[in-house]
């Protein structure tokens, strides 16, 4: 079995853990982790063949989860949807709604590299640690052979849908507390008024 083969296997194996981690059950945890050990040699096969390769970065954010540093993508709401704004607009290009293909540029991801040195410069200045690592590791990946693509590295489309739900989760939290307390101080001044 080669590198990314393995490679795949053990991040859909890892994806099922974090998915069943995310399930209201006791223990999600330690569900979560032995989800993952079982659907190893189970359900992670016919994942990976469904889903594909996940990105490298989707591979971190799962393990995460299942080592109980859950809501990252919650915490990094501005990483979250720099993200999204960048699949709306690589996606419909790489599918040749444009002049270009952005994913070609992956495969001699020079361009890309030159591109990341003020990302990991600002990561480093606002002390985003947890995320300059899942980069290093995406682009170590990259350089083990485990990706032919840097894009897929980075990303791939069911990021961004975890992306655009956590987005849509903080906003929603957002929106229904900002309205109760608001709700709540009209109350309060009514009440304090008679």
């Amino acid at each position: 079995m080669s590198a990314a083969a393995l490679y795949n296997l053990v991040s859909a194996s890892l994806l099922v853990g974090a998915g069943v981690s995310l399930l209201p059950v006791p223990a999600r945890r330690l569900a979560g982790v032995l989800a993952a050990i079982v659907s190893l040699f189970t359900l992670a096969p016919a994942v990976a063949g469904l889903v594909g390769p996940p990105s490298a970065t989707l591979t971190q954010v799962a393990l995460l989860q299942l080592c109980g540093q859950k809501d990252l993508i919650a915490r990094e709401t501005i990483a979250a949807l720099l993200l999204v704004i960048l699949a709306l607009m690589f996606y419909p290009l790489s599918l040749g709604f444009g002049p270009f293909d952005p994913f070609d540029i992956g495969s001699r991801p020079k361009l890309i590299l030159v591109a990341m040195i003020p990302i990991g410069i600002a990561l480093i200045v606002y002390r985003k640690h947890v995320l300059l690592l899942i980069g290093a590791i995406d682009l170590l990946a990259y350089a083990l052979g485990l990706f032919d693509n840097l894009w897929s590295a980075l990303f791939d489309p069911i990021l961004v849908i975890v992306c655009c739900a956590c987005l849509a989760k903080t906003a929603a939290c957002r929106w229904i507390g900002s309205g109760s307390v608001s709700a709540a101080s009209k109350s309060n001044a009514n009440q304090s008024g008679t």
